[in-house]
């Protein structure tokens, strides 16, 4: 980060699970360079979240989401999974599973009485995480010191 800092060089993190102290020290790094953070690089989990912001307009029974990664992933729910739960209600259910070589999979659940609504990203690769790095970086490149996520890229 110093090494930024010193040739103005912009990060972009895809991380999740930062602690207080790192948080503090992402929020100074913005003071001074541009950085991009985000849960997901996915560009279709952009279009999955404005979805879900449309849906959860209306009154359900119960809201549920599933996510499913391979089974080398040490976090569970996912990072991505959290957030999703973050534009409904934090305390919604979340299920996870991790087996072979899913790259993720996350589907948010709508039910009414006799009928399920539901919204799904699957990645077919992990090429789109390292895609949408570029695409964060690329965006970022000539912008003022500041905070950026996927929902300031067009």
């Amino acid at each position: 980060s110093q090494y930024a800092v010193a040739y103005k060089i912009p990060i972009v993190l895809a991380v999740t699970g930062y602690n207080d102290e790192q948080k503090k020290m992402i929020t100074e790094l913005a003071e001074k360079i541009p950085v991009f953070r985000a849960e997901n690089l996915s560009y279709g989990i952009k279009i999955m979240k404005n979805l879900i912001n449309t849906a959860v307009k209306y009154q359900y029974d119960n809201i549920e989401i599933t996510e499913i990664h391979h089974n080398k992933k040490k976090d569970a729910p996912s990072g991505t999974a959290i957030a999703l739960a973050k534009l409904i209600d934090e305390n919604i259910p979340i299920h996870s599973l991790r087996l072979g070589n899913v790259a993720g999979e996350h589907t948010v659940s709508f039910a009414l009485e006799d009928e399920i609504i539901s919204i799904t990203h699957t990645a077919l690769s992990r090429r789109i995480f390292a895609q949408g790095a570029l695409k964060a970086a690329r965006f970022i490149s000539n912008l003022p010191p500041g905070i950026y996520n996927m929902d300031n890229m067009p």
